[in-house]
């Protein structure tokens, strides 16, 4: 991944400037070697791990950065797939881990892609809201 990828992810992300601006402070060089390190590692752990060692990536980044690197592994983390689900937006490994299984599950049972599971979980609490 280089820093532009990076910035281009931060931007779908985050319409908002501020995160992006975080992530221009990231070296091409920098984004390039700790997205090899968390692209190429087997572990979990380490490949989520290791992206927010960049400026202006946290969990909800780490988890964008991961599902386009690895389309059907690795759910987007979102307050309002979170908020269908039932799960904290407290995130930490352990979290990551039980939504990342959850969502594999389901979308294998409901034969879907996890991009279309993404959507409809971030759908479903969209309406639920608009209609309250």
């Amino acid at each position: 991944m280089t820093r532009q990828d990076l910035i281009e992810v931060a931007k779908w992300k985050w319409p908002g400037g501020i995160v992006r601006q975080y992530c221009k402070e990231n070296t091409n060089h920098e984004v390039k070697e700790i997205s090899r390190v968390s692209f190429n590692s087997k572990s979990d752990r380490l490949r989520i791990g290791v992206l927010m060692a960049l400026h202006g990536v946290n969990w909800p980044m780490a988890s964008v950065i991961l599902h386009f690197a690895f389309r059907n592994r690795y759910p987007i983390l979102d307050v309002r797939a979170m908020s269908t689900v039932g799960g904290s937006t407290s995130y930490n490994f352990e979290r990551w881990m039980e939504y990342v299984y959850l969502c594999r599950k389901k979308a294998k049972e409901c034969n879907i892609t996890m991009r279309e599971l993404d959507r409809s979980l971030w759908q479903y609490d969209k309406d639920k809201r608009a209609s309250a």
